[in-house]
This record gives C-alpha cells, sequence and structure tokens, in this order.
C-alpha cells in the first residue's frame, strides 16, 4: 500500500527499493526487492544506503530495530481503518515525499468519488460479503478493519461484523449461500465439497 502511494504521488523516482507484494506499474519493474512485506532482507537494505525506510505493522520488530542498530531511520505506519485515516496516511506520506500538493489534490479527487459511492449505496440493497484475506486458517476481514470499513462505505455488511477474528471455517463459508464472496488475485477460493451419494 505505502509503495502503492510512492507512485500514485510521482514519488518513485526516491525509492531505492520495493518487497515481493508491492504492485509496480508496468514499464517501472527495475526497483531491488529487498524481501517480503513481513521477512525483510536487512543487509540488502543496509547495502542500498536508503535515507529512510518505510514500515508497515506487518513489519517484524526485530527487524525495525536491526535497521535502526545501522543507524537508518525506519518510520512506520500504521494500517488505516478507514478513508479518513487512509487520507491522513497518504498526506503524512506526501509531506514526507516533498508532494503535498499532489497529496491534497488526489485526496480531493478520491473523496468526491467516495461521496459520489456512498449516496448510490445508499439506494441499494445491503449484501452480505465475504473478502477472503487467508487461506490457513480461512479469513476474512474483521470489524474495525480498511476493507470492513470499504464494504459497509459500499452498501455492503461484512459477514464478519460480528466476530472478533474473522476466522471461519470451510463449510461455513460455502453453506452461507447468499454471500457475495471476493477473492483477492492472491487467493484461489475453496472448491466446492462434493455432495456424498445418498443409500439407495
Amino acid at each position: 500500500m505505502i509503495t502503492d502511494m510512492i507512485y500514485q504521488l510521482g514519488a518513485d523516482d526516491h525509492l531505492a527499493g520495493v518487497t515481493s507484494y508491492c504492485n509496480i506499474p508496468s514499464g517501472k519493474e527495475n526497483k531491488p526487492v529487498i524481501g517480503t512485506v513481513i521477512q525483510i532482507n536487512v543487509e540488502e537494505i543496509v547495502h542500498l544506503q536508503p535515507d529512510a525506510v518505510f514500515a508497515s505493522t506487518l513489519t517484524r520488530i526485530k527487524q525495525i530495530e536491526a535497521l535502526k542498530g545501522q543507524g537508518i531511520q525506519v518510520i512506520r505506519f500504521d494500517n488505516p481503518t478507514s478513508f479518513d485515516t487512509l487520507c491522513g496516511m497518504f498526506l503524512d506520506l506526501g509531506i514526507r515525499m516533498g508532494r503535498k500538493q499532489a497529496a491534497q489534490e488526489i485526496i480531493r479527487t478520491a473523496a468526491a468519488k467516495v461521496d459520489q459511492i456512498r449516496e448510490t449505496a445508499e439506494t441499494l440493497k445491503k449484501r452480505t460479503v465475504f473478502i477472503q484475506i487467508g487461506i490457513k486458517p480461512l479469513k476474512t476481514a474483521e470489524q474495525g478493519t480498511f476493507i470492513s470499513s470499504y464494504i459497509e462505505l459500499a452498501g455492503g455488511r461484512n459477514i464478519a461484523g460480528h466476530t472478533g477474528s474473522g476466522i471461519f471455517s470451510r463449510e461455513y463459508v460455502l453453506r452461507e449461500t447468499r454471500i457475495l464472496s471476493l477473492w483477492p488475485p492472491w487467493v484461489r477460493p475453496p472448491k466446492p465439497a462434493m455432495p456424498k451419494r445418498l443409500p439407495g
């Protein structure tokens, strides 16, 4: 998400490296990969000599401390829980990258689109939504997360709205036939179980 924002701000010339989970625009796949969003290569980052490292809450504390021990500034961003907190994060990043005006313009455009979506959603029938973000265990975004906020913003009802963990059994998901299931590109939806042959 942070890398996406940097590209939107037109500040990718300041990027020294990316993770394997970053969405890189076509034709700009020329940045060194320094690990995943969770497991980073500290030695490679030190070798790149960045002015700062932008980390998420998923980045391991031990590795963040290792970078700090090498004299590298680490700026950790919390995961946004709503559109407003996302905009705040985007503006903060824009200021840090010297792109405050660009960030403000993008936020204004996005806010106008969100208002349109909210108005349209108010006229539609609510749908129960399941978005899979984990495979083992089968997990969706629980209440209080950015994804759950967007489901509600678009007029949906998050299936995990009443749970704390967002973890469901495969059988439960398949049994809820009224659920609109959305699968991110990195997740394969579960295959329906074959019906058992009845005796006789």
